[in-house]
């Protein structure tokens, strides 16, 4: 019976934490979102790797340039897959 109740705990303990961390992540892609229109709208300059990133896809070599926005973006390598197909 006490397992039963632990794990009861545990359960709603492990759910809790995952709406959390959903909650996050919605906040934070909205965050990218508003800063991604701010940027647009004060005509900001485009991060210098860009260029080189899209010569590199050009060049056939997308995973190079996967990796070289993973280096000088801090990316991940999903977002870094998706900052260069959205070049």
């Amino acid at each position: 019976m006490d397992y039963l109740l632990l794990t009861a705990v545990i359960a709603l303990g492990i759910f809790y934490i995952s709406d959390q961390l959903n909650n996050i992540h919605t906040r934070l892609k909205r965050t990218e979102d508003k800063l991604d229109q701010i940027a647009k709208h004060m005509e900001l300059p485009e991060h210098t790797i860009n260029e080189k990133l899209r010569q590199l896809v050009k060049d056939g070599d997308k995973i190079k340039a996967i990796k070289k926005a993973r280096e000088v973006l801090g990316l991940s390598l999903l977002e870094a897959k998706n900052y260069v197909d959205s070049l």
